[in-house]
């Protein structure tokens, strides 16, 4: 489950942890839906993570969080974009449903429960 704290609103219901570099450089290409499910990339160091959505078949959220789990920048993402910058001092990066998009702002802190470590 990935909650936003300040807002006290459930952004998914499931949570997979992305932890290994193959997994993370795929994401959700040539995957049909999320259903549900947030993606937490736990990032290997604090940098600039630039994010693609070329095979991406659906528009998602994209968050990039602080080691405080707060939201750094937020962007709605559409289907095949080849190239979304990232920011500054990204420790976490979480890829969601895109109806999460309106339950979250520059500033929330973001929480979850590990459903499935990939």
């Amino acid at each position: 489950m990935i909650i936003n704290k300040t807002k006290n609103a459930t952004l998914t219901k499931n949570t997979k942890l992305i932890t290994g570099l193959f997994r993370q450089a795929f994401g959700l290409m040539f995957r049909k839906t999320l259903n549900n499910t947030g993606w937490v990339f736990l990032l290997p160091r604090k940098s600039k993570w630039h994010v693609t959505n070329l095979f991406v078949f659906q528009t998602i959220t994209v968050l990039w969080l602080d080691e405080n789990k707060k939201v750094l920048q937020s962007r709605l993402v559409k289907p095949f974009t080849p190239h979304i910058a990232g920011i500054k001092n990204t420790c976490f990066l979480l890829e969601l449903p895109a109806s999460a998009f309106s339950k979250v702002a520059v500033g929330d802190e973001i929480a979850w429960k590990e459903s499935k470590r990939i």
